[in-house]
């Protein structure tokens, strides 16, 4: 949807609830629940593709290559919704622009479902990313109204949500596209977005913007808070590098398992995506550790535990054990990098969440993107052993990157939490 039609939108759509949220006021139980499993359902239509690339290739009779780019569209088309919508966050009702990215992403879904090549494939799959974006609001909802008390818990939760729509993706990607065909799978996403539409404008509340101007000052004013807290760069750079790397790995599982030894389908990619429970339920006890331990802290463990996950890929990936012992592993150092970066960016400023959130993660899924491409290469040369190349080599970027230099603000945050707690 072009942007100069998308204000416009926003602007006409009323609110049906009278619900009031207050900064640092507190976010109520029933709200937190509604807005995990919307991030679930939302962040699920990047992953459903995971499982499904083999029988999308079988299926339209294109090259390996030319299946990956599947993923690397919908991951580019995400970071393009990063930068250019979920700013706007912060200069309308978040609820609105949930709501009229709600609408772009249903039909991008059923253009996916009905495509007959893989440039509809491809275009659809930008749209698609694009508009799952709205997904990326509900973290700095979280954060912006939580108590300072529950603010890292809270995040901790939606994560944990998002998670859940990881391996929903993956594994009802795998289990239902097997069973039903991945045209009909998508048509269901399709629906279920229709839902979330309905329950988004029964329940959800309505939300004061925080900018008053254009939008093209606030995306200038998106640079001034970068230009002012450059640790925020530091920050989306680390998980950049983690989401890279964890990339890496699920974006030619399709095609590995498909291989020898396995020869199997896209059911057995969907089991092993619910490997990533895991990683859920580590996210909320993250959240509620990170002010004790600090970022930096965090960070040197998650991709520790990155780099010893390949390290079990490299030795046990032609087994089912290895990849099931290897996933869990990684899956945990991701979320150990990322939960603790983007929860401490995010309380740099309380009033400029979204557009935190939008440099955030517009980095982050730039470096997913540059993954799965690297991924694809690795795969096309040396297959397995170049999948591990890659995402080994990613990881000791992020642990060198990480070593190189402290933040400067980790303090300073902790101390803004403290001031306000009293």
């Amino acid at each position: 949807m072009p942007l100069p039609v998308l204000p416009v939108m926003l602007n006409k759509t009323k609110s049906t609830t009278t619900t009031k949220l207050t900064i640092n006021g507190g976010v109520p139980p029933h709200l937190l629940l509604i807005i995990s499993v919307m991030a679930a359902l939302t962040v699920a239509n990047l992953h459903y593709n995971v499982p499904l690339l083999d029988a999308i290739r079988e299926d339209l009779n294109i090259s390996t290559t030319d299946a990956n780019l599947i993923t690397v569209c919908t991951q580019s088309g995400y970071a393009a919704g990063l930068l250019f919508i979920v700013c706007l966050g912060d200069l309308f009702d978040a609820r609105k622009v949930i709501l009229a990215n709600f609408g772009v992403l249903m039909l991008s879904l059923l253009c996916f479902a009905f495509g007959r090549n893989i440039g509809t494939l491809w275009v659809a799959s930008v749209l698609t990313g694009i508009s799952s974006v709205a997904v990326q609001m509900y973290i700095p909802m979280i954060s912006k109204y939580s108590t300072v008390e529950t603010k890292s818990r809270n995040v901790g939760y939606v994560v944990s949500g998002l998670l859940i729509g990881v391996l929903w993706g993956r594994a009802g990607g795998g289990l239902f596209g097997d069973l039903l065909g991945w045209r009909m799978l998508y048509v269901a996403a399709a629906v279920l977005m229709v839902l979330c539409c309905i329950v988004l404008l029964v329940t959800f509340p309505a939300l004061e913007s925080d900018f008053k101007g254009s939008y093209g000052a606030l995306l200038r004013s998106t640079y001034s808070i970068v230009k002012k807290h450059p640790d925020i760069i530091r920050r989306s750079l680390r998980a950049a590098i983690s989401f890279a790397s964890f990339n890496t790995l699920w974006a030619c599982m399709a095609f590995h398992i498909a291989s020898e030894p396995f020869n199997s389908d896209s059911s057995v990619v969907g089991m092993l995506g619910l490997c990533g429970i895991a990683s859920a339920v580590a996210a909320a006890g993250i959240g509620k550790q990170l002010d004790k331990y600090g970022v930096r802290k965090f960070t040197m463990v998650g991709f520790g535990l990155m780099l010893l996950s390949w390290a079990v890929f490299y030795l046990a990936g032609y087994s089912y054990l290895g990849l099931i012992v290897g996933i869990v592993i990684i899956d945990v150092g991701h979320q150990f990098v990322g939960i603790s970066n983007q929860s401490s960016a995010l309380a740099i400023d309380p009033r400029a969440t979204n557009r935190i959130n939008t440099v955030y993660m517009t980095i982050m899924f730039i470096g997913g993107a540059v993954g799965t491409f690297l991924a694809g290469q690795g795969w096309k040369y040396l297959q397995w052993t170049g999948i591990v190349a890659v995402g080994s080599i990613i990881v000791i970027m992020g642990l060198l990157f990480t070593l190189g230099k402290k933040d400067k603000e980790e303090n300073k945050v902790k101390e803004v939490k403290d001031k306000i707690a009293n």
